[in-house]
């Protein structure tokens, strides 16, 4: 549980000696809220929540909670016990509560960690995405005194999605206080031995943290956390053997297909699913189980049938629908089983299972791109990447796609790819999905009707780029150095948009791209204040499209956000872009689409060069 939520003292310098004095006679009250972290803290959950609910109680009226910080503090401290004891109900609403309180009095660090808790909510919910998107966002803005928690937090959820990797890499990076680098370092060494499928060895070590640290400190939730995902990691020995029936061996060689309902969230189990497909040579089965990889993209997905399966029943295949759907293209899906790459490709009524290689080695080849990508782009020269990556990528795979066109996805470790600079997809349309279902239950296209052209103060190129691209929409609206609440209201309204400006992302929140508007930067997540989207998005901006496939259990980034609005597709560039051939290549684009061309055609025609890609959601 993380400290108390009160990140000072309430009395300050600045407090009226009333205030004072008013503390001083409160004092007892308030000591209890210690009391009641420290009991929920110490795994005396119950006992926590009824003491910080009799505190709340009392504050009602009382003087004190005149003071700004007191009754958003305990409200705080109150919805993260309440989170911890299952009341998931009444911590939501005491959080949000204490968030309106917050802003109101401007307590911005008291909202800083409500945030957190409501991210701590969302993990104990089962809301793994949600929560592992909430923690990646504050981890650039909480103070240094609260990141440890923060870290540990995220540690956890990553966990919770299955993401063993990513929860090592977390702990290792992060700054611990003297005394917590032994535990930070044991956990990293589980980590590693989890994901290199020593089971054995990881649960041995996350269990000799969970016995030195106290019961209920994250530490001991992160050992707890990875001690279960050891337990039920595939492959695992039960310590126990027994003679199986005929039926039951029969039924031991069937990979079998993902059923809905919990289990399909379960992504160790997703996971184990998919191996064992492969292993039994069976990738139709396979691409089934890879659905279940981005349970967030699923969610998604599923938030949006008029009328969901009921619990417990078979979730409908997905193959026979694909293949219905492609129109002549192949779908190609990236993932990876017991340490090695490999791409699973529909084409032509089969799916195909293909090695790419050792996942070292990808991934290694995938980082060496983006480091040359953003090391040689500048304003007038395009990028450049080493054709290695595109021959690793795409060379195993021509040989059943042809010359087709081709929608891919892939699992996080395969990044966002700038599709068009690679040898093999030079002028092929490429459309990037987040799952098959998103191809198969894609909506209709339809002509814009409404065209909204905007930039924001700078590069100097952006404002002549709408101008020019008037020519192209003369019935556009046209908005120059757009401010952030007009730019939304304005997108709302809109069927096509098209936004131009710097777009960056913070070294420290890399899936947390912005675009720098006159008024401060726009984010993802401004965006789900949205009441509808475009159907059209263009971002000719920097790191747009980033975060797409990289993001942790889901779509990300810009272009991420925007799909799970309701945005049909969304072309934009994963990493920087040159200024000079950009303007150029984009108004092309626009009038291509203006014709009636299939937006990743033009993009392929046109923008896949200077590394922009088709996102459709």
């Amino acid at each position: 549980m993380s400290p108390c939520a009160f990140p000072d003292p309430p009395h300050t310098p600045t407090s009226s000696h009333d205030e004072h004095a008013v503390l001083i006679t409160a004092r007892p009250l308030l000591s209890r809220i210690s009391l009641g972290v420290g009991l929920a803290g110490a795994g005396r959950v119950e006992e926590g929540v009824t003491l910080l609910e009799n505190l709340h109680r009392s504050l009602r009226g009382h003087p004190v909670s005149e003071i700004p910080s007191v009754l958003p503090g305990v409200l705080v401290d109150l919805g993260l016990a309440q989170a911890l004891a299952g009341r998931f109900g009444a911590a939501a609403e005491h959080l949000d509560e204490a968030r309106s309180l917050a802003a109101s009095r401007n307590l911005v660090l008291l909202d800083t960690v409500a945030r957190q808790n409501q991210g701590c909510l969302a993990l104990y919910r089962g809301e793994t995405a949600e929560a592992i998107g909430t923690f990646r966002e504050l981890v650039p803005v909480v103070p240094e005194r609260r990141r440890e928690a923060l870290r540990t937090d995220l540690a956890e959820a990553l966990l919770a999605g299955g993401l063993i990797e990513e929860a090592g890499r977390t702990l290792a990076e992060s700054p611990w206080r003297d005394g917590e680098p032994g535990s930070a370092r044991t956990l990293v060494e589980a980590g590693f031995h989890l994901s290199c499928g020593d089971h054995r060895a990881a649960l041995h070590l996350a269990r000799r943290v969970r016995l030195r640290t106290g019961r209920g400190t994250a530490w001991h939730r992160l050992a707890s956390r990875l001690e279960r995902v050891a337990l039920r990691a595939p492959g695992r020995p039960t310590g126990r053997v027994r003679a199986s029936s005929p039926s039951e061996r029969r039924r031991s060689t069937d990979p079998g297909l993902p059923r809905s309902g919990p289990a399909a969230h379960d992504l160790p189990l997703v996971r184990a699913g998919l191996e064992r497909a492969l292993a039994h040579g069976d990738p139709s089965s396979a691409l089934e189980w890879a659905e279940g990889l981005r349970p967030a993209a699923m969610a998604r997905l599923r938030r949006g049938r008029s009328a969901p399966p009921p619990p417990g029943t078979v979730d409908e295949p997905v193959r026979e629908r694909l293949f219905a759907s492609l129109d002549g293209r192949a779908f190609v899906h990236y993932v990876a089983a017991e340490h090695r790459a490999l791409a699973l490709v529909a084409v032509a009524g089969r799916v195909h299972s293909v090695s790419l290689g050792p996942l070292l080695r990808i991934r290694r080849l995938l980082a060496h791109m983006r480091y040359m990508y953003t090391s040689t782009v500048t304003e007038e020269a395009p990028p450049r990447v080493p054709a290695e990556v595109g021959r690793a990528l795409l060379d195993p795979i021509l040989p059943l796609v042809g010359a087709r066109a081709l929608v891919v996805t892939g699992e996080p470790y395969l990044g966002d790819p700038p599709w068009g600079l690679f040898p093999g997809a030079r002028d092929r349309p490429i459309t990037v999905v987040a799952t098959a279902r998103a191809r198969v239950e894609r909506s209709p296209a339809r002509d814009p009707r409404r065209v909204l052209l905007a930039a924001a103060a700078g590069p100097e190129g952006a404002g002549t780029e709408v101008r020019a691209l008037s020519g192209i929409h003369p019935e556009a609206r046209i908005m120059r150095s757009v401010r952030r609440g007009r730019l939304l209201a304005a997108l709302a309204g809109a069927d096509l948009a098209h936004l131009a400006g710097h777009g960056r992302v913070d070294e420290n929140a890399p899936f947390r791209p912005r675009m720098e508007l006159s008024d401060g930067p726009l984010l993802p997540h401004d965006l789900t204040r949205l009441p509808s989207a475009p159907r059209t998005v263009v971002l000719a901006t920097c790191w747009g499209g980033h975060g797409f496939l990289s993001g942790q259990g889901g779509p990300g980034g810009f272009a991420g956000a925007l799909t799970s609005l309701g945005t049909r597709t969304v072309v934009a560039s994963p990493l920087p872009v040159p200024d000079g051939p950009t303007g150029e290549a984009v108004h092309d684009f626009h009038r291509a689409l203006r014709e009636g061309t299939d937006p990743s055609e033009a993009v392929s025609a046109h923008l896949g060069r200077v590394g922009f890609c088709c996102y459709v959601g």
